[in-house]
């Protein structure tokens, strides 16, 4: 076998800029944009900005520190733009190494290619807060944060009337949301010794929304036997385990072969 040369290159032009009020609210603001060689030239061009504001309240509620050390309160917005590998875009035949009867074979892709494809796109926004006070012996951060990605570059199953086993597109929308909470502190401190402790909890859901019109789910990798798939699917997760179960009758009792053996059911459930 042999490994063929893979060359793919970017352009990018970066820009930011970052303004400041009386040194309690500040703006940043950032633009880039990238010309991918794997993409078709109508798309090989994508811009993502961001832009983000923070202001530091604690100077109007405890100015003078009694209390409260620091309190921040910030949100963001970011566009993310992104590519694939290369040669994904015009039909090309593998070169076999030995070939047959000393004549030269090639063999045609299982996936066929496009030469529209669009950059994957992905949006996020964030709210959240930072916090000190008592002299720093109590410290936290909170944060929410909502991604959209669309445009997301996968081989699509097809028909193996087609020629092909998957297409590769632009398809579907998943989201994710979710919140993060950090509390800590430090109950002793002295000259000679300081105890910390802190804590960290977060949430994530992830869902899809949407893949392309007849499609509902994308299986993303089965064991041998095909009997548990890990799955993307609509309306439920980015990642979900389905799998066959012991099959039971209405009465909710195991079904058993000739031999006394429990039955798998035939159809796949969610399994987590």
């Amino acid at each position: 076998s042999y490994t063929p040369l893979e060359k793919k290159r970017v352009n990018s032009l970066y820009g930011t800029a970052t303004v400041s009020f009386n040194d309690f609210i500040y703006l940043g603001v950032t633009g880039r944009n990238d010309w991918s060689s794997t993409l078709p030239k109508q798309h090989w061009s994508y811009f993502y900005p961001s832009i983000s504001l923070s202001v530091l309240v604690n100077k109007f509620i405890d100015p003078d520190s009694k209390i409260l050390d620091y309190l921040k309160l910030r949100g963001s917005w970011a566009q993310v733009g992104g590519d694939t590998g290369p040669y994904q875009l015009n039909l090309t035949y593998n070169l076999a190494q030995n070939g047959y009867l000393g004549l030269t074979t090639l063999t045609k892709p299982q996936v066929k290619l496009n030469t529209d494809l669009k950059p994957e796109e992905t949006k996020s926004t964030e709210f959240g807060l930072n916090f000190r006070m008592l002299k720093d012996r109590l410290y936290g951060s909170f944060s929410y944060y909502n991604i959209n990605s669309t445009n997301l570059i996968m081989n699509v199953p097809v028909s193996s009337s087609t020629g092909y086993k998957y297409f590769l597109s632009n398809v579907g929308k998943t989201t994710n949301k979710g919140w993060g909470l950090t509390l800590g502190g430090r109950p002793v401190s002295s000259k000679d010794f300081s105890w910390e402790v802190s804590m960290n909890l977060s949430h994530n859901k992830n869902s899809l929304v949407s893949l392309i019109k007849g499609l509902d789910h994308y299986i993303f990798s089965t064991n041998n036997s095909g009997s548990v798939v890990v799955q993307a699917t609509v309306d439920g997760g980015y990642g979900d385990i389905y799998g066959t179960t012991w099959l039971r009758n209405s009465q909710g009792q195991l079904v058993v072969d000739a031999q006394g053996r429990p039955m798998a059911s035939t159809k796949k459930v969610y399994l987590g």
